[in-house]
């Protein structure tokens, strides 16, 4: 029994049945149509089943990219360096998740993410903090809360609705390097401090993270934010032209169906009432005829 897939031939010379599994005509009694490709062909022989799996490989095994390989390609160019002498070159990222994305955030929106935000206002809190109760309140000021999650620490926007690893602010910033410094931590108190701060708290900060445009922003790019924000204006008035032009016609034909209504209705009173008139008069004819 012959069978062809995939380009390929196959011969079960005692099979009892052989298909095509993925049979794409429908007219052809093997045909299944469900969406799957994990057999090519099924033979049947009197004591079992094989089933066979085409699959298509380079020519070359080097012509294949393997997964992740930008591993592979850093280690390979960091040999090459070292062995001809040449000048050493960073391979691998250096930058966490975190980074990546506000970064990438900042690229496309022009604004300021709330990573840059706390570097910018956390930093010189540290340096200055000598105790965990000043560390919270600087923080505090600039509507930034420190909070333990899982093993380390968390840095929270004012709304609750931000939060990153307290380390990729700063490695600093990581749990043990300030339990180290200042202690075991200690979590925010507003009631504990009487100096002249002691009225801030988180929910009233001096400062909060707005999403500022980012200054020395590129000219052309300013342009095309411009632009987008022109051509979604320019949207939102004529959808909002069309939604009042469908509005004004179903007040029309409301209006126009309400008046149809009203001239109906008369008609048909005025009609009852004649006929009311006419069986009236009728009555009172066939009462003097009979008198």
């Amino acid at each position: 029994m012959k069978i062809v897939a995939d380009g390929f031939e196959f011969q079960f010379t005692d099979a009892l049945d052989a298909f095509v599994f993925d049979e794409k005509d429908a007219g052809k009694r093997t045909f299944h149509g469900a969406p799957m490709k994990a057999v090519d062909i099924v033979a049947e022989f009197k004591t079992e089943y094989v089933y066979v799996e085409v699959k298509e490989y380079p020519e070359r095994p080097d012509e294949e990219t393997p997964r992740r390989d930008f591993k592979i390609l850093a280690e390979l160019c960091a040999k090459l360096e070292r062995e001809n002498s040449l000048i050493r070159t960073n391979h691998e990222p250096v930058k966490s998740t975190t980074e990546a994305k506000a970064r990438d955030m900042e690229a496309h929106s022009g604004t300021e993410s709330f990573l840059s935000y706390t570097r910018k206002k956390a930093l010189p809190v540290l340096s200055a903090a000598q105790s965990w109760d000043a560390l919270h309140r600087g923080l505090a000021e600039a509507g930034i809360s420190l909070r333990l999650r899982g093993n380390g620490l968390v840095m929270v926007e004012h709304t609750d609705t931000i939060a990153i690893k307290a380390s990729t602010v700063a490695r600093d910033f990581s749990k043990a390097k300030l339990e180290k410094r200042l202690g075991a931590f200690v979590p925010y108190d507003a009631s504990r401090t009487t100096s002249r701060t002691s009225t801030l708290s988180i929910e009233k900060p001096l400062s909060t993270y707005q999403k500022s445009p980012i200054s020395g922003m590129n000219s052309l790019y300013q342009q095309y934010r411009q632009a987008n924000e022109t051509a979604k204006q320019e949207r939102k008035t004529k959808l909002a032209n069309l939604w009042e032009q469908q509005k004004q016609a179903m007040q029309r034909i409301a209006g126009t169906a309400k008046l149809n209504l009203l001239r109906a209705a008369s008609y048909h009173l005025k009609r009852t009432l004649r006929l009311q008139a006419r069986n009236t008069a009728n009555a009172a004819i066939a009462s003097g005829d009979g008198g």
